[in-house]
């Protein structure tokens, strides 16, 4: 499933395990997280205007194979894309 969010300037993928938060401005990362916070965020996503509202690693998701990683995809210029797809399908295979 996937939902629109901020008047179009972001949108929320469900991955069922696992959401994503993506933003289209560029400097924004996109924040992971488990499935109960992802819901809770899906839930109250219209009544949020501001990227802000949606950022938070203290809650985003964890994952021992991904250990050192804070539960965001940063996209730096033409390098980000193979990192994001492994840790996706890292995160697919855990149960």
């Amino acid at each position: 499933r996937v939902q629109e969010i901020l008047q179009g300037d972001g949108f929320m993928i469900d991955f069922g395990r696992f959401g994503v938060i993506e933003f289209k401005q560029v400097g924004n990362a996109a924040y992971v997280y488990p499935q109960s916070v992802f819901i809770d965020y899906w839930r109250r996503s219209q009544k949020y205007y501001h990227p802000s509202e949606f950022k938070d690693t203290d809650r985003t998701i964890r994952n021992v194979s991904l250990a050192s990683w804070d539960g965001r995809i940063l996209h730096p210029r033409n390098s980000w894309q193979e990192s994001a797809a492994q840790k996706i399908h890292q995160l697919l295979r855990n149960k």
